[in-house]
């Protein structure tokens, strides 16, 4: 075996960030996802620049053993779901969202394992035709966000580990794959995001939703392998909280599964 197959190890794709820094664009991501699916998923990370072209993807994909979406700064453009832009300062990353619409449409064709984080949740939503609330802090009033007390954004004022610890509870759905991971009908989170999902797309189901109803967790219907998207952060404390730690070993088994039928 050749290539990036050779160290033995399945191999994950993370598509990367747009990044301006001293006015030169660069591709980007936080080392704690590397880290998270090194060493909680088992498997080797591979970056995928957001410089990368259909072709590129084309090649690229039918090599790899798994697909992980991180979270960002940015927000998915709303353009791509049908709705005007309701913030002028509402910040987006328009080669990130290319790289990733188009990668999340090969992976399901090729019945590639997948996870989402945060952003990623939400790119998988609006890739297969869902919607999203642009801020749940001004979204319907600001019902959402701010209901029975649930606040669904970090407090920026803390340190960034005091930022990521469990925000707030959410419920599984009965049968679903988180619940089969855990055996638990409620999970605590560390769930950080202004944006989220308004509309859920016809192909994904829920998998676990916060007391506010918002959804928090979602899978693809009749994916082949292991398909997970959640909105809250796995990649931060994984060396010490157990459910990280569960999610990202089953996507880890996914990929080497994988990895084992593709090279057959």
């Amino acid at each position: 075996m050749t290539g990036i197959d050779a160290a033995g190890r399945p191999v994950v794709g993370l598509i990367c960030d747009t990044e301006l820094t001293d006015g030169v664009s660069l591709s980007r991501i936080r080392a704690r996802y590397c880290e998270a699916v090194r060493d909680g998923a088992g498997a080797a990370p591979l970056l995928i620049p957001v410089e990368v072209h259909a072709p590129d993807l084309d090649a690229l994909l039918p090599r790899l053993d798994g697909l992980v979406l991180t979270g960002a700064e940015t927000n998915v453009q709303p353009e791509l779901y049908g709705r005007p832009k309701e913030k002028a300062d509402l910040l987006v990353d328009p080669k990130r969202d290319a790289v990733a619409m188009a990668a999340l449409l090969r992976m399901r064709a090729l019945g590639l394992p997948f996870l989402g984080i945060c952003r990623g949740l939400q790119e998988l939503n609006v890739a297969f035709g869902g919607t999203l609330h642009q801020d749940l802090g001004g979204d319907l009033g600001g019902d959402l966000g701010g209901r029975n007390g649930l606040v669904h954004w970090e407090d920026t004022r803390l340190p960034r580990d005091e930022q990521y610890l469990e925000a707030h509870p959410v419920e599984t759905a009965e049968g679903g794959l988180l619940h089969a991971l855990t055996g638990r009908r409620e999970l605590r989170v560390n769930s950080l995001h202004r944006q989220g999902i308004d509309g859920l797309a016809a192909c994904l189901t829920v998998e676990a939703r916060a007391p506010d109803g918002l959804i928090e967790a979602v899978g693809l219907e009749d994916h082949p392998s292991f398909c997970l998207a959640v909105q809250w952060h796995v990649e931060w404390h994984y060396v010490t909280d157990e459910l990280s730690q569960t999610i990202l070993a089953a996507f880890g088994r996914a990929c080497t599964e994988y990895r084992s039928r593709r090279n057959g």
